[in-house]
Parts: C-alpha cells; structure tokens; sequence
C-alpha cells in the first residue's frame, strides 16, 4: 500500500481521502472537518478503484487546492485537483497521466507536484520506480525511472516503493525501497533500503557525499541504508 498522503491540513481545515468498499466496488471519497464550526462536510465521490489496492492519495498546495492521484495498481494513473481552494466538495475530470502502482504524491515549496509511481512493465510485472512532475501552471512532464529491476530477475515479481520529502530550500530527500526476486518458495530474495537527494527537484540526482547518480539507479549506485540477498 502506499505511505503517501491521506490528510491535509490548510486554513482551520482537514482533508481526508479514503477508499470505501461497498457492494458496487471501492470508491475513493473526500471528506473536510472545519475546525470553527466542529462540522463535517459531506464526502465527495472521486471514481471507483479497479480493486482495494487503487487507493487515491492526495496532497494540498501552496494556494490551497487539494491535489489527488487516483488508481494504481498497474493500471492506469490520473490527476484531478479541487475546484475551490480549501474544499473537498467538487473536483475537476481526472486527467490519465500515465501507468503504474501505488503512487506517492508531494508538492515542492515552488508548488512543482511530484509523483513516484512503481513503474509498469509486461503484463503484471513492476520495473522500477518513475518520476512524474508538474510545475505550477504546467502540464504533467514525461516521467524519468528513477531506479530498475535487476536483469537478472527477469520477469520476476517486484515491489518498490520511493517516498520523498522537500526541504524548505527546494532539495528532495528520497527513501527507496528494493524488494525483488521469487520462486514457488516465495518472494524478496533481494531487499534493500537506499537514500538519495535531488537539487533541482527531481533532474539531477546524487548520494549524500554528492557523487552523481546515473539513472535508473541500482542500490550499489546509492547511499545503502540496508540490504539483504538470499540465494
């Protein structure tokens, strides 16, 4: 499941996004509390996710529009945001912006929006993780992999997942998580838990040494946190 937001919190008001399960499928709703009048708005329906994996995410930027990711789940990915400022009651159309699986979605201190996505591949199989962006007023870029699946896994199954953080002078700090490889005994042969930071939000990236990461990267080529291989 993705760690990416679910709450946001602007101007004496709290979003909150969540997947319903019900007897037509899951939908993706939003939901405000105004802390002045102690009240709850009522929730707004988003779409309906392929399965209970396809959970919306949702950030809020710098002049209060909430922002949301839905799908994802090697399906495809869209972007809608609020149409008022500080309100969950009414939303633009999604946007298809691209394909992949548990999308982590940030907004940068210049309102640039941010979204990983582990990326899709042949059929059902995950080959890394991507990068999408979009400045303020602009359209969403062509994603960038940021990491890949080892050959030698071929086909196998694969889960990453990447979480960021931007710091107030603008650098992303990013968490990447490796967890590739299975037989009929299981999965996870190979795990590890890398860093990386990026300068200029998400064109260059580098280790905490500031030695330039070749994209898409493999553990060896960041700051590995901890790793794990079984034969």
């Amino acid at each position: 499941t993705s760690d990416s937001g679910k709450i946001a919190t602007f101007d004496g008001k709290t979003h909150l996004i969540w997947q319903d399960v019900t007897r037509e499928g899951y939908p993706n709703r939003v939901q405000s509390w105004d802390h002045k009048v102690a009240e709850w708005s009522q929730p707004a329906t988003l779409d309906l996710g392929i399965d209970n994996h396809a959970r919306g995410v949702m950030t809020i930027d710098r002049e209060g529009f909430l922002q949301v990711i839905l799908g994802g789940h090697g399906s495809a990915v869209s972007w809608c945001r609020s149409r008022r400022p500080n309100d969950s009651s009414a939303f633009t159309e999604p946007v298809e912006i691209g394909v992949g699986t548990y999308p982590v979605l940030r907004c940068a201190p210049d309102g640039t929006l941010l979204l990983t996505l582990r990326g899709k591949g042949s059929e059902r199989h995950q080959r890394g993780v991507d990068l999408y962006r979009k400045p303020p007023g602009g359209d969403w870029q062509a994603p960038v992999r940021i990491v890949k699946l080892a050959e030698e896994y071929g086909e196998a199954y694969a889960a990453f997942h990447m979480d960021m953080a931007a710091a107030p002078d603008g650098v992303l700090h990013a968490i990447i998580d490796f967890y590739e490889g299975e037989d009929d005994c299981g999965r996870g042969f190979h795990q590890a838990t890398c860093y990386a930071r990026s300068p200029d939000g998400g064109n260059r990236w580098e280790k905490s040494d500031g030695t330039a990461v070749s994209l898409p990267a493999r553990p060896e080529d960041l700051d590995i946190l901890e790793r794990h291989a079984r034969s």
